[in-house]
């Protein structure tokens, strides 16, 4: 539970911040980028432990539908 209320001073910065950035900053596209950029600068020790954590969190369908995505993901990638 929040016991204390919205810092004014920080709700100000965030919403200039925001309003800074470009409706486009925030698109499907952006992030996706965003995403790989991020994970192609991680080390695969970072990507073993997201994978690992991925498998404790996630329930058996869940994983399984993971794995198709994954399988999906890679066909397209070598067809291109």
């Amino acid at each position: 539970m929040r016991e204390k209320g919205v810092n004014p001073r920080r709700s100000r910065a965030m919403l200039k911040v925001l309003q800074r950035e470009g409706s486009e900053a925030a698109s499907p596209e952006a992030i996706s980028r965003q995403a790989r950029e991020s994970a192609r600068q991680r080390g695969s020790a970072a990507l073993h432990r997201a994978a690992e954590k991925a498998v404790r969190t996630k329930g058996p369908a869940e994983r399984k539908a993971a794995a198709r995505k994954a399988a999906r993901t890679r066909a397209r990638k070598t067809s291109n």
